[in-house]
């Protein structure tokens, strides 16, 4: 089977298209997906699966946990949403605040996720 790229927190797959012209197959992860796992066959050959919630998806878990046991990992992209942390979105926090006061520890917590899905990948 051919190697695929993991892109975390990537709702477009702009970065996999390259990769999957280049038939690599890709695994989209972002909670903005539909629940579960759909993929689709692109012309290449290669697979492009989209997940959305991996923590509360079965489905979505064991399909990422697979590709790295199987040591099919070439690649992994995370995109955690970095102006909740970074000083670029400082201008927006006061009013992310007030709708969610919990937001930047969530973002934190995302970009753990994003970190350990590297590092169990290899």
């Amino acid at each position: 089977m051919k190697p695929f790229i993991i892109c975390l927190c990537d709702l477009s797959g702009v970065m996999a298209e390259p990769w999957t012209a280049a038939g690599f197959n890709a695994v989209l992860v972002d909670p903005q997906h539909p629940a579960g796992v759909s993929f689709e066959r692109l012309p290449t050959g290669a697979f492009v699966y989209r997940v959305g919630d991996v923590v509360n998806s079965p489905d979505a878990m064991n399909l990422i946990r697979s590709i790295i046991e199987r040591r099919l990992v070439a690649f992994v992209a995370g995109f955690p949403p970095c102006t909740d942390v970074a000083g670029s979105g400082a201008r927006w926090w006061e009013g992310k605040r007030l709708r969610d006061p919990y937001f930047q520890a969530k973002a934190a917590l995302v970009a753990e996720q994003c970190r350990m899905v590297g590092q169990l990948s290899g």
